[in-house]
């Protein structure tokens, strides 16, 4: 699913603007949706009030700014115009439209300008029911303003609503994805050290029966897929390189307490807590670690600010 124009006939400071966003004339994907589309603006141009539109127009989903935009300020005044599907082979104009019961709707325009209703069609039943469910996954909004705490708590429902919104819901809660992954394997690694130490307490003397019981760890931690291991290598330590960090991959398992949200440590192995990290090294493990946990596909990731608090070599 990608977004091709966007067209704003009177909202807010837009006034008849509209924003293409396919490749340009020349470009071997001319006419082709954009793959990444990055908006630069002075404050207060309306960057964000773009991102928190989609929403709305895609999932039928109401961000906190279009709740207090309220609905008049959105009739018919706004279209988003985008591709869907495995081949991209359905375009569609999206806009709102309030019926008799003043209760607000998403409307498609199909290619040959019949308008439907979002929940009263064959092409609008296959978007709702069959694409944003089956193909696509939840559209994911990362807001400017981050909720930074890193204290894994409370409701694990991931994504109740229309779209994974980091607005309403801690970024941390994305770690329940795994937490049963990392619970498990640290259960079976606590089992076989166990076992390491009886066999030490048994047999003292006979070296061959030890070395036997080390190597079954050894020989398991080279099968077992290792959770930490897999976001170290592929995800964290790549962005945490340049703040002298990485992942804190052999994990304690002396109390519960240690079975918690990701640990990290400089490269002398010293941890730092969590209460200790710094925004930057908290914006890039908190905005990293969702999408490689969540894996989103045919969707679009909606993303505020995604160089705040970095230093210039880190932004890129």
């Amino acid at each position: 699913m990608k977004i091709t124009k966007i067209q704003l006939k009177d909202f807010h400071q837009f006034k008849d603007l509209t924003i293409d966003l396919t490749y340009p004339k020349g470009h071997f994907k001319e006419g082709q949706p954009l793959d990444k589309v990055c908006l630069i603006g002075q404050s207060g141009t309306g960057k964000t009030s773009l991102l928190e539109l989609i929403p709305l127009y895609l999932y039928n989903y109401e961000t906190q700014f279009i709740v207090k935009s309220g609905q008049d300020s959105l009739l018919e005044k706004v279209e988003i115009f985008l591709e869907f599907g495995v081949e991209k082979e359905y375009s569609v104009r999206l806009y709102l439209k309030e019926d008799n019961n003043k209760r607000l709707d998403v409307m498609i325009s199909r290619s040959d300008n019949k308008t439907e209703n979002f929940n009263n069609s064959t092409l609008a039943e296959y978007y709702s029911d069959v694409w944003l469910k089956e193909f696509a996954s939840k559209l994911v909004y990362f807001p400017a303003n981050l909720n930074y705490d890193v204290e894994v708590e409370g409701d694990n429902k991931i994504g109740k609503n229309g779209i994974i919104d980091f607005s309403k819901d801690k970024v941390s809660v994305v770690w329940y994805l795994i937490l049963e992954q990392i619970q498990s394997y640290q259960e079976q690694e606590l089992q076989i050290r166990q076992e390491i130490s009886k066999a030490v307490e048994l047999a003292s003397n006979d070296l061959t029966v030890i070395e036997k019981a080390l190597n079954k760890l050894k020989d398991w931690k080279k099968t077992e897929f290792n959770p930490i291991q897999d976001i170290a290598d592929n995800c964290l330590n790549k962005i945490l390189k340049p703040f002298k960090l990485r992942v804190k991959t052999e994990l304690n398992i002396k109390s519960k307490e240690d079975i918690g949200f990701i640990k990290i440590e400089d490269f002398s192995g010293n941890e730092i807590p969590n209460g200790l990290w710094s925004t930057g090294t908290k914006q890039v493990v908190l905005s990293a670690m969702p999408l490689y946990l969540l894996k989103p596909k045919h969707t679009v990731i909606l993303f505020d600010e995604p160089e705040r608090s970095l230093y210039p070599d880190v932004q890129r």
